[in-house]
C-alpha cells in the first residue's frame, strides 16, 4: 500500500512538472495523508499551496512556496507573476529558479522565451556549478536560435573538484553529515556530476533517508535522462521503496541504452537486491 501511495505522489509530481497541474492536484488530494510519511505529507501540502491561486504573501515558508510554484506552474504564469515570485527568493534560489525557467523555455523549443532569464545571469557573478549550467543552456540557446551566444569563461577542467574533495575529506574523517551537506550543495546545482549524485544517494540510504535518495535521483534524471549510472541507481532505489513499476520502466530504458555486457552485470545486482527484500517471494 505504501509503495502505491509513494508512486502516486511522484506520479503527481511528474504531472505537475509537465504542465498538468489540475491532474496533479487531483492525484495529491486523493492520496490519504495517513499513508504518507511526514516528509511526503509536508511536500504534498506545499505542492497543493504552490499549485493554487492563493497569494503567498505573509504565508509561512513563503520563499520555499514561491520556488515550488515557479517549478510547478511556470507554464501558466504571466511574466509579472514570475517576476514577483523571483523577487521573493534569495539570490542563490533566484539564480537556480532562473536557470530552471530558461531550461523549460529551451526544452519547449523557444530560445526567445529563455532570454529574460539568461540575460541577467550572464551579467552576474555565478559560482562554478551555476556557471556550468549556464554554459550548457547558452549552447542550447545557440543551437535553437542559430545565433552566437555570449558564454561564461570556462572554470577549469573540473569545476567541481574542490567541492568533491571537501566532501570526500569529511567522509574519510567519519563526518557523514558534513559530507552529505557538501554533496547536497553540489548535487542540487547540477545533475551532471554522476559520482557525487550516486555517493549522495548512498549516504541518504545509509541514513535511512530513502525518499530523499529517490527524489535526488528522480530530479537528476529529469535533466540527464540518458545517464546509464543514474538509471541503474534509480531502478535499484525504486525497487528498495517498493515502486516496482518504476523500477521496471527504468529497466526497459536500460535494456535499450546500456551495453549488453554491462546490462547483464546490472541485472545480476538487480535480481540479488530484489530477492533480498521483504516479501520478494510474493512478487
Amino acid at each position: 500500500m505504501r509503495g502505491d501511495v509513494q508512486a502516486g505522489f511522484y506520479q503527481a509530481m511528474a504531472l505537475a512538472e509537465g504542465g498538468r497541474g489540475e491532474e496533479a492536484a487531483e492525484h495529491w488530494i486523493n492520496l490519504p495523508d495517513t499513508a504518507l510519511s511526514p516528509s511526503l505529507r509536508q511536500k504534498k501540502t506545499q505542492a497543493l499551496l504552490a499549485l493554487s491561486n492563493n497569494s503567498l504573501e505573509g504565508m509561512p515558508q513563503a520563499e520555499a512556496l514561491a520556488g515550488i510554484r515557479l517549478r510547478l506552474r511556470s507554464g501558466s504564469l504571466i511574466p509579472a507573476e514570475i517576476n514577483a515570485l523571483l523577487s521573493m527568493l534569495s539570490e542563490q534560489e533566484r539564480t537556480q529558479a532562473q536557470l530552471h525557467l530558461a531550461r523549460q523555455a529551451l526544452n519547449r523549443g523557444s530560445a526567445e522565451e529563455a532570454v529574460p532569464y539568461l540575460a541577467p545571469l550572464q551579467q552576474a557573478r555565478l559560482g562554478e556549478a551555476h556557471q556550468q549550467q549556464l554554459h550548457l543552456l547558452l549552447l542550447q540557446q545557440q543551437l535553437l536560435s542559430g545565433k552566437p551566444s555570449r558564454q561564461p569563461a570556462a572554470a577549469g577542467s573540473d569545476p567541481f573538484a574542490r567541492q568533491k574533495e571537501a566532501a570526500l575529506r569529511r567522509l574519510a574523517a567519519g563526518d557523514t553529515v558534513a559530507a552529505l551537506q557538501q554533496l547536497r550543495q553540489l548535487t542540487r546545482l547540477t545533475p551532471f556530476e554522476e559520482d557525487a549524485l550516486l555517493l549522495s544517494a548512498s549516504l541518504h540510504n545509509a541514513r535511512q533517508e530513502t525518499e530523499d535518495a529517490y527524489e535526488l535521483l528522480r530530479q537528476a534524471l529529469l535533466l540527464n535522462r540518458y545517464s546509464i549510472p543514474l538509471l541503474e541507481a534509480y531502478a535499484l532505489q525504486s525497487l528498495r521503496m517498493g515502486l516496482e513499476n518504476y523500477a521496471q520502466d527504468a529497466l526497459l530504458e536500460l535494456e535499450i541504452s546500456s551495453p549488453s555486457e554491462r546490462h547483464s552485470r546490472f541485472l545480476t545486482r538487480y535480481e540479488a537486491l530484489r530477492e533480498s527484500l521483504p516479501g520478494a517471494a510474493g512478487w
